[in-house]
């Protein structure tokens, strides 16, 4: 028994009905994806809450028929307020993303939508239209041809993002101006499409205005538009990545500078050290013979007097941590000198082992001690202290700084290192590389030795731990 199979309106409507939500969920996997690589990568539990409430939000207001700005205007909204609420980014990544997204898709849309004219243009070319089965015909040929639609729509938006992912841009966050770089394509692109569908069947009084019939030349203008637009924003990205691993590089250049200004100075001060040694080691008679001379006039208290600036001065010079190394001696006196006019406690276990460059070693603790004091100075006297402990062993060393802070909630970059909680204005944002350099450059040496840098918070006290694997050669990474 042979089975007809009829092709109605039904069927054309039926078929629509799946295009958008084919759509739908096209546009939700490619949300996911781009989520994924410009926000937030990992696999975090959270994310399933925003991609379920992100998808119900598109069928819901895609069912309601409504222009596309009010679709995606309460979904960019929630995905802002996710990127707040998680700290992970401010307002102009997820604005990018959907912008750069519906570009996409619309782009998708005009060379699909062009293909389709074309192709039904050729079957409309040939349609025998005095056939006694025409219309079922023509309803067959309007069913493939959505179908077809269908298939080229999916087939371009795919390609157009694994072209994105095989990019693989690394984009940071953005200001005012370099949102506007990155968007301003998208947008153009957006507005086009929706003037070009606005404007492919208009109807007038007594007949219906068809902008490809009237003007066939748009069959490939319109593609080739599309085309040059993407290309244009692919280029943008491209460009707008190439200037943050400009700026990390030359933040990289100048931490490098940074480090090796404070060994110089550290260098200087050793010097300064060793010249007040020999100062005082030339005048130690004499200054025994002032004493002496004091005591035998019966002046009691003057030679006291005498004799304890001559002990703040020894105290001064001869340092009170000794751990092997003259640079390391240098930098924890230093610090330690500092502290205590900050009122700040500190104490050290610290034995200089081979294996990691005292160079490296020597901008570690610098760093660190100095982020340590700049922290104790915000917390009310008494309260205040920093210990830091160094163990080695035949494999690795471990650094620890501990030190009290005022206990307020810190806020980790996309490097997980600490960033300021005051968010910048669209003329600090284009000096932000230039801040929190000296837990950059600590990271920097860490990465070298094939280690790993742990921050912890707790009950008032911040604690940073540095693992370095110990090097056959001990040539600073610094230089």
């Amino acid at each position: 028994m042979k089975i007809e199979y009829r092709v109605t309106q039904q069927t054309i409507e039926l078929i629509s009905q799946l295009f958008v939500i084919f759509k739908t969920i096209l546009l939700e996997l490619i949300f996911i994806g781009l989520w994924n690589h410009l926000i937030e990568p990992g696999r975090q539990i959270r994310k399933v809450i925003l991609y379920m409430l992100v998808t119900l939000s598109m069928v819901v207001l895609y069912t309601m028929e409504l222009p596309p700005y009010s679709r995606y205007l309460p979904i960019v909204i929630f995905c802002i307020t996710y990127g707040y609420i998680f700290k992970l980014c401010r307002w102009e990544k997820p604005t990018f993303l959907f912008l750069f997204l519906y570009n996409l898709h619309t782009m998708s849309f005009l060379i699909a939508n062009s293909f389709y004219q074309l192709l039904n243009k050729y079957v409309d070319a040939r349609m025998d239209m005095s056939a006694s089965d025409m219309i079922e015909k023509l309803y067959l040929s309007i069913c493939i041809l959505q179908i077809v639609m269908m298939a080229s729509y999916g087939i371009i938006f795919m390609l157009l993002y694994l072209i994105f992912c095989k990019m693989n841009p690394k984009i940071e966050d953005m200001s005012l101006m370099e949102f506007i770089f990155l968007s301003v394509l998208n947008v153009v692109g957006i507005i086009l499409a929706y003037m070009i569908v606005k404007l492919t069947v208009i109807p007038l009084d007594n007949e219906i205005f068809i902008l490809y019939d009237e003007a066939s030349d748009l069959l490939w203008k319109v593609p080739i538009i599309a085309v040059l637009l993407l290309i244009g924003e692919y280029s943008s990205i491209h460009i707008f990545c190439r200037h943050q691993r400009f700026l990390m590089e030359r933040e990289s250049v100048i931490s490098r500078e940074l480090g090796l200004k404070q060994l110089e100075a550290r260098f200087e001060e050793a010097q300064m050290l060793y010249g007040n040694l020999r100062s005082l080691r030339h005048d130690i008679k004499n200054h025994i013979q002032a004493i002496q001379g004091l005591s035998n006039c019966g002046e009691t208290k003057a030679a006291n007097a005498y004799f304890e600036r001559l002990n703040e001065a020894i105290e001064e010079i001869d340092g009170k941590f000794s751990t092997g190394n003259t640079l390391c001696d240098v930098i924890l006196n230093d610090k330690y000198r500092i502290a205590r006019k900050n009122d700040i406690e500190m104490f050290v276990d610290f034995r200089y082992d081979e294996g990691i460059s005292d160079f490296d070693l020597g901008i570690l603790l610098s760093n660190l001690c100095d982020n340590a004091i700049e922290a104790c100075r915000k917390v009310a006297e008494g309260e205040r202290y920093i210990e830091i402990s160094f163990i080695s062993n035949s494999l690795c060393s471990l650094l620890e700084v501990r030190n009290s802070y005022d206990g307020k909630e810190l806020v980790l970059g996309e490097n997980g290192l600490p960033i300021s909680s005051k968010p910048f204005s669209s003329e600090e944002h284009s000096q932000k590389y230039n801040h929190g350099m000296g837990l950059k450059n600590v990271s920097a040496i860490t990465e070298a030795y094939l280690g790993k840098l742990q921050i912890d918070t707790s009950e008032g006290e911040f604690c940073i731990t540095v693992m370095l694997q110990k090097r056959r050669d001990t040539c600073p990474v610094t230089t």
